[in-house]
């Protein structure tokens, strides 16, 4: 059988398929153990529900609420340092 550099072998498209499953999983367990870190920040700093994480998923609105929990953490702030008297 002559040599067709166009084919690719059997095996190698069925560990280049593998490594692609075990990366995919690697990214997910990445990604949820992102949205549980934002969502227990948001719980403790905010007092905001975990699920508000979820919009980050949401294009552009992800975006607004960045910078609206920005906000809100900055004013939690300025009434916490006001009311402990401007002391670090």
């Amino acid at each position: 059988m002559p040599y067709n550099p166009n084919t690719v072998p059997n095996e190698a498209i069925a560990a280049l398929s593998g490594f692609f499953l075990v990366m995919m999983i690697i990214y997910l367990a990445i990604i949820i153990i992102t949205f549980w870190a934002y969502g227990t920040l948001l719980k403790a700093a905010l007092d905001q529900p975990k699920v508000m994480v979820l919009l980050l998923l949401i294009p552009l609105v992800n975006i607004v609420m960045i910078i609206v929990w920005g906000f809100q953490a900055h004013n939690i702030l300025k009434k916490r340092e006001a009311a402990t008297g401007g002391d670090k």
